[in-house]
């Protein structure tokens, strides 16, 4: 499976530049619950998306900078190989517990995580040439150890998976 670090960047930026408009939404729309999509608000897939970002990011970081946590062996299990090659299956995944969302998210936690979780897609910028030779991996949780242009992978799934999910929860509440 051929990665192309630059395009996997693009469309991150894509993402975050999506995002920063959401957040000025009125409270009805960022914190509604549509259980026929999801039990998240936009507010708590909004702040899982960015919380999981900025650490896949750092791990890519690490991968790059030959961190003492990576190791230089392994791969994705068959879950990661499936999800690299063909994206997310909805309803199917379980958010690793580090980036489940609270219940509540104050509008100022979102606007804090969107600023770091971009400071931290910008940093990225400075790896990308390194990417694809970096032998680095780290281990995901459900999906295996990947290595870093996995990771940006998975970033960019995982940043139009939430995306897509937001989308169908405003769609449901504007046609009720």
């Amino acid at each position: 499976m051929d990665i192309d670090p630059q395009e996997e960047y693009r469309e991150i930026g894509a993402f975050y530049d999506a995002v920063k408009p959401l957040l000025e939404w009125p409270d009805e729309t960022l914190y509604r619950i549509a259980d026929d999509v999801s039990a998240w608000s936009p507010a708590q897939h909004l702040f899982h998306i960015l919380r999981s970002n900025g650490m896949m990011l750092k791990g890519i970081h690490l991968i790059c900078q030959g961190h003492r946590m990576t190791a230089n062996e392994g791969a994705p299990n068959d879950a990661g190989r499936y999800l690299l090659a063909q994206g997310f299956v909805r309803g199917q995944g379980k958010a690793p517990k580090a980036v489940v969302p609270p219940d509540e998210v104050s509008r100022e936690a979102l606007q804090d995580s969107l600023a770091r979780s971009r400071k931290k897609y910008d940093e990225t910028a400075a790896y990308l040439a390194a990417l694809p030779d970096a032998t680095g991996r780290i281990p995901h949780e459900f999906l295996g150890m990947l290595d870093g242009l996995q990771w940006l992978r998975l970033a960019r799934l995982h940043s139009e998976h939430h995306l897509a999910i937001i989308r169908d929860i405003v769609g449901q509440q504007e046609t009720a």
